[in-house]
């Protein structure tokens, strides 16, 4: 009789699982979900399978942007794309949040899918403590991301299992081109700390009117890499940004410090004004 129980009890367990995977792929809490499946198997079963889609459950809310960033900390230099930013967004009813993140296309190839892995810290930077740790591996696909285009930003990534989320580390692990190549990260290729050389605000209007838009910071290097005026980061031996194409012995001679950036705009307003003559 008590090994008949034990091995009722032992099955109970085994069986909670069930609804509570089927939930937890909805968007629910696994061991809230597992505590019901071993309480009430059968009605946790036909509620777990009645559930809409995650996906759906999103689609109908309304969401607010709780967290917003342009500047990455870490950069794979190797990677052929680039994060460019993400947004944390919380439902109206504090149930679902989602990452939404927007990614930039260096290659010369159209990306299908990227598979990424999220680090999850709360407001002190904390790194979320929960049953399911602190990191999370989502594919992000059905893209069409362009050579030198954004993309990624029509796909959310759930965090309804780490809500005190506010900020996130993210590392790109594998790319999917449409030609069905693959690019993975090497587990020990060195992420890159994305600092760069800023500017006042004058000298900054002045190089965004000489270059671009795009144009936000001195051009600076290491024994190892150079940054581009446009942000990025890339190898010593690159002649050329891969992302805007600038071209880095130019980049060096005019914008590595506010003299070179000075002596650029005389030479721009003298050349205006010898055509002016002309």
């Amino acid at each position: 009789m008590k090994t008949y129980i034990i091995a009722i009890l032992i099955t109970d367990l085994i069986l909670g699982v069930v609804p509570a995977k089927i939930a937890e792929k909805k968007g629910k809490d696994f061991w809230k979900w597992y505590l019901y499946g071993i309480s009430l198997f059968f009605f946790a079963m036909i509620h777990a399978i009645v559930l809409p889609e995650q996906s759906e459950q999103i689609k109908k809310l309304n969401f607010i942007d709780v967290y917003t960033t342009n500047e990455i900390k870490y950069l794979d230099i190797d990677c052929p794309i680039e994060v460019t930013g993400y947004k944390i967004k919380i439902s109206e009813d504090k149930s679902q949040l989602i990452c939404v993140i927007d990614f930039f296309n260096l290659s010369e190839k159209i990306v299908s899918a990227v598979e990424v892995n999220l680090t999850c810290y709360n407001s002190f930077n904390e790194k979320i403590s929960n049953p399911y740790g602190n990191e999370i591996t989502s594919l992000i696909q059905d893209q069409y991301g362009k050579c030198k285009e954004h993309f990624g930003t029509d796909t959310s990534i759930n965090l309804s299992n780490y809500l005190d989320t506010r900020m996130v580390d993210i590392t790109v692990r594998k790319v999917l081109f449409s030609d069905n190549t693959i690019w993975e990260r090497a587990d020990n290729n060195s992420c890159y700390i994305n600092n760069k050389n800023l500017m006042n605000n004058e000298l900054l209007a002045t190089l965004k009117n000489v270059e671009g838009e795009d144009a936000k910071y001195y051009l600076s290097m290491t024994k190892d890499t150079w940054t581009c005026v446009c942000g990025r980061i890339n190898n010593l031996e690159d002649k050329f940004c891969i992302k805007c194409n600038r071209n880095k012995e130019y980049m060096l001679k005019n914008y590595a410090d506010s003299n070179s950036l000075e002596k650029r705009v005389d030479e721009i307003k003298q050349q205006e004004k010898t055509n002016k003559i002309i």
